[in-house]
């Protein structure tokens, strides 16, 4: 029995399972009416996900049973490719949805994708693959610098175009390089660096609409009509479900009142349904999952499996801090779907994959190494 259940985690699988199903769930309600609306077929974004879940699964088993050095050899390459993808972002292929323009038209396949989706896990490869090649110069100055220009291609081409994503590959990163021992002018450096960004973007003429967005949760119910719209009904959608929730399929609020209550802002409709027992019952399944994965990193046996799987575990897990975030109004509105919950093509499959990867390093402690 020990020997069948090697390199197995029930509890992990168990996790992801129930995160699934209550996906498919909760997209085959709140994207209904808009299915309905836009394509006389309620079902219509369902049956997209469902195969965005199926390609995603056969992809998560495939990078599950890929050697992790393999992946490491390849990660120059993977993040180069992710870096130009993202620099493509500012080029006629650029497509703008909602005032942001993160998506990438394939002309010949008249498909589009979000490359800062790439870029979140592909940075953590190489980053984590440089690192360690550098360990005993990372607190030189010569190799801080290239640290930070890594840090800064991974961030700078996303940040202007998608300010969340860019903080979860930032904070994903930051966790790697503290384990690897930052100094404290070091994080100093980077954390300065960071809020000058941060300061342009809220302070450039070209993104004053992006600030008042991002600014809204300060007081999410003084602009309504415009720049408060989706918080303001995100949190009613929270209240109206109070402690049991209305009922499966029961939610008003998708019915035209909160943008993307199947993708973005699908957190409140599980909320307004299924209550504060359902929501909570959502962050107990994700914390188990990251547990998992941070438990998966300390098992590990090879140090580059040990930050991969603290990379892809906390990138995860601040993109569930952000969603969940923002749906609560606790933090400025972000748009982070809400990982193999919320429908979407590039980021479940992505997510998919990272975490066949995760589940590889569990499987294989030693990293592919003999």
């Amino acid at each position: 029995m020990k020997k069948k259940m090697k390199g197995k985690d029930p509890l992990f699988l168990l996790s992801v399972f129930l995160i699934i199903i209550i996906g498919i769930v909760m997209i085959a309600s709140s994207s209904y009416p808009e299915g309905l609306a836009k394509f006389n077929n309620g079902l219509y974004f369902l049956k997209r996900h469902l195969v965005f879940l199926v390609l995603g699964l056969i992809i998560s088993w495939i990078c599950s049973r890929i050697s992790l050095q393999f992946i490491r050899k390849l990660s120059g390459l993977f993040f180069f490719i992710s870096l130009i993808l993202c620099l493509l972002l500012y080029t006629k292929l650029g497509i703008d949805h909602w005032g942001s323009v993160r998506w990438l038209k394939i002309p010949i396949l008249n498909m589009e994708f979000m490359p800062s989706d790439l870029i979140k896990f592909a940075s953590i490869f190489y980053f984590t693959d440089f690192i360690l090649r550098h360990r005993n110069t990372i607190h030189q100055m010569e190799t801080f610098i290239k640290i930070l220009l890594i840090i800064g291609l991974s961030v700078g081409p996303i940040i202007f175009k998608d300010f969340s994503t860019g903080i979860v590959i930032g904070v994903s990163l930051l966790a790697i390089f503290y384990l690897m021992g930052i100094r404290l002018y070091q994080g100093g450096i980077i954390v300065f660096l960071g809020g000058f960004a941060t300061y342009l973007l809220l302070t450039l003429e070209r993104f004053a609409y992006r600030k008042k967005r991002l600014l809204a949760f300060l007081d999410p119910f003084d602009d309504i009509p415009d720049t408060d719209w989706q918080l303001a009904h995100s949190l009613y959608a929270l209240g109206i479900g109070g402690f049991k929730g209305e009922g499966p399929f029961q939610s008003r609020l998708k019915q035209g009142y909160l943008p993307l209550s199947y993708n973005d802002f699908i957190f409140p409709i599980i909320g307004e349904e299924w209550g504060f027992i359902g929501t909570t019952t959502v962050l107990v399944l994700y914390f188990i999952l990251c547990f998992r994965g941070y438990y998966f990193a300390i098992q590990a046996e090879d140090l580059y499996a040990k930050l991969v799987a603290v990379g892809i575990t906390t990138s995860i897990g601040i993109q569930v801090f952000f969603n969940t975030g923002v749906a609560m109004g606790i933090l400025p509105v972000t748009g982070l779907p809400l990982p193999l919950i919320s429908y979407g093509g590039t980021s479940l499959i992505v997510t998919f994959a990272a975490l066949g990867v995760l589940y590889g390093i569990n499987r294989d402690p030693k990293g592919g190494r003999s």
